[in-house]
């Protein structure tokens, strides 16, 4: 029964961020990104540990720097997710820029 309410409410979520304006949701996803790498958490721990080992040149604050700006894209891309599955074809137009190199 939780898991039915789980998921009606995260569809649910995912209809309401899709009638919001494109730069809302990129808004809302930066933020929920911003409280993500703000919260202690095991995550939040394996993703300080991942960059200091695979960047080990990078100082304290710049590990830091790149772990919150992780968050923050991971946070936009999620809800982006609302659009790409729940948005009509314009809305996914309009968020996707295509660049030929001719």
């Amino acid at each position: 029964m939780f898991k039915n309410f789980s998921n009606n409410s995260a569809v649910a979520l995912l209809r309401f961020l899709v009638s919001l304006p494109y730069k809302t949701i990129v808004s809302v996803g930066y933020g929920l990104g911003y409280l993500a790498a703000h919260i202690p958490s095991d995550r939040n721990r394996v993703v300080q540990k991942n960059l200091e080992l695979c960047f080990p040149e990078l100082n304290a604050n710049e590990i830091n720097e790149l772990r919150k700006k992780h968050w923050r894209l991971l946070g936009r891309s999620l809800v982006e997710k609302s659009i790409i599955w729940l948005g009509s074809k314009k809305q996914l137009a309009d968020m996707i820029e295509v660049r030929s190199e001719r």
